[in-house]
């Protein structure tokens, strides 16, 4: 019993993270400022300590920081192409990855 009262729990925690990335994602006209509130709720609510969004330029094909948590400020400058990186090979495959440990991956 103990066991589905932790699930259930850890349920609700994850439904309210995700309730207040929505509601943060959805509270604004800017696009860069609802992002990096959506972001600021990860940090809050699961602990994420770097995190960034990268959007696609279709005009210049170049893949860029839109918003970040806990980035250096070198970080956000950066720029990749299409199938470059880490970062262009998910704009290629078009599938999400979670890095665990940013300073071990190779790529």
């Amino acid at each position: 019993m103990a066991v589905a009262a932790n699930e259930t729990r850890t349920d609700l925690r994850s439904l309210s993270a995700l309730s207040d990335v929505g509601r943060a994602l959805a509270s604004g006209a800017e696009l860069r400022a609802s992002l990096e509130r959506a972001l600021e709720k990860l940090e809050q609510h699961r602990g994420i300590v770097r995190g960034a969004v990268f959007l696609l330029d279709e005009a210049t094909a170049d893949i860029g920081v839109e918003a970040a948590v806990g980035i250096p400020a070198e970080g956000l400058r950066a720029r990749y192409k299409v199938g470059e990186g880490v970062v262009g090979r998910v704009v290629q495959s078009g599938r999400p990855v979670v890095i665990p440990a940013t300073a071990r991956e190779p790529l």
